[in-house]
């Protein structure tokens, strides 16, 4: 605004200089009065253009700048996201989980809403540098029962066995922590219609589609059982898979 503020003076002091001579005659009482006007005319609208493209650049700037903070504001920090473990509540797990939970040892678990992509964020933590994603909208820590019951039945050969899409854009995220550690990570995609895990769960692979030549692959895409338990969770946790209508 100042550097406009700087055409604007500009341009008087030229338009003042233009309309008077040295002896304070008028400019317009000589013959070339018309293509003076012309000039003096050109030049005005030439610098009230410049003048209108500055204060539009200026106005874009000032609209970018906000964008980029609220953008910003919208994904929790990486000191939020580590605050919050350390200051989640510690449960005691039961012994009995499925395969690969009945060894895992952990106390806390924490669901995380996220935009992901294929790349560069295909799940909720950045498995290059250990960072949680910086893509992160919400978090929430699991109760026991809600441990439980995500745990019955992604370890259930229920919840799974129809097919997927090629793609992979997870939204939600399960973390299991030992204190602040990291123990396990689960990432949906209900887009794609599967999930990714550190470790592999073998309720996944208990569905196989076989062919002619004896080979054969895991049918790893939740089945309508499985997106409605998750579906169920989500809306529990107030988180945005929550939102999706099963019936």
């Amino acid at each position: 605004f100042a550097m406009a503020l700087i055409f604007n003076r500009f341009v008087k002091k030229k338009s003042k200089t233009s309309a008077a001579g040295s002896n304070g005659q008028s400019y317009f009482a000589s013959p070339d009065s018309y293509s003076q006007r012309y000039q003096q005319t050109i030049i005005h609208i030439e610098m009230t253009v410049k003048k209108i493209v500055l204060v539009m650049f200026v106005i874009a700037m000032i609209f970018s700048f906000k964008n980029s903070k609220q953008e910003k504001k919208k994904y929790l920090s990486q000191k939020e996201l580590t605050d919050f473990v350390k200051n989640a509540d510690v449960i005691v797990p039961k012994l009995n989980y499925r395969i690969p939970f009945d060894t895992l040892k952990f106390n806390k678990v924490i669901a995380y809403d996220f935009d992901g992509k294929e790349e560069p964020y295909p799940s909720v933590i950045n498995h290059r540098n250990g960072n949680f994603a910086p893509v992160i909208l919400r978090q929430v820590e699991l109760n026991i029962n809600q441990i439980n019951f995500l745990l019955d039945f992604i370890t259930d050969n229920k919840t799974f066995g129809e097919t997927i899409a090629t793609c992979f854009e997870p939204h939600l995220g399960f973390v299991f922590y030992e204190g602040q550690k990291r123990k396990f990570v689960i990432d949906v995609c209900l887009d794609c219609n599967y999930l990714d895990s550190t470790v592999e769960i073998p309720a996944t692979q208990y569905k196989k589609m076989k062919f002619e030549d004896g080979t054969s692959y895991g049918l790893i895409g939740f089945s309508e059982t499985g997106i409605m338990n998750i579906v169920e969770l989500s809306k529990q946790l107030n988180l945005d898979y929550g939102k999706i209508d099963t019936k």
